[in-house]
């Protein structure tokens, strides 16, 4: 539940908005992760290297980037939302463009195709 959905009569400011996360879901995330790591740990032969301190380190760096957005004012979401959406659309329409000059040589985007899955079929076995 977000301050939105509470009667309040104003937006929290400042560390107050740490109270209207939605904690439960912040725990089973971090449950989550613990979990994993403790996988990794195991599969290690009970050692932090070379995969569970590295996994560490970045749900740290994911979980203080995730209580950083949620501090951001909604306000500077709605104002990106469009900029996002035109770079995405970019950077879609770019991937395609790059796609058939990588292929154009080789007879086409359709038999580029076929080649790419041909390749992954043959690391498969």
């Amino acid at each position: 539940m977000t301050y939105l959905e509470y009667k309040i009569r104003a937006v929290p400011k400042g560390f107050s908005k740490l109270f209207f996360l939605n904690w439960p879901i912040i725990l089973l995330l971090c449950a989550a992760g613990a979990i994993g790591i403790i996988m990794l740990t195991s599969v290690a032969g009970n050692s932090w290297h070379p995969w569970a301190s590295a996994q560490l380190k970045r749900f740290f760096v994911g979980f203080v980037l995730m209580i950083s957005i949620a501090m951001t004012p909604i306000w500077f979401w709605k104002s990106m939302s469009v900029l996002a959406y035109i770079t995405s659309l970019g950077l879609l329409v770019l991937v395609e463009f790059l796609a058939q000059q990588v292929w154009a040589h080789k007879g086409g985007w359709i038999w580029g195709l076929l080649i790419c899955n041909l390749l992954k079929w043959q690391k498969l076995h």
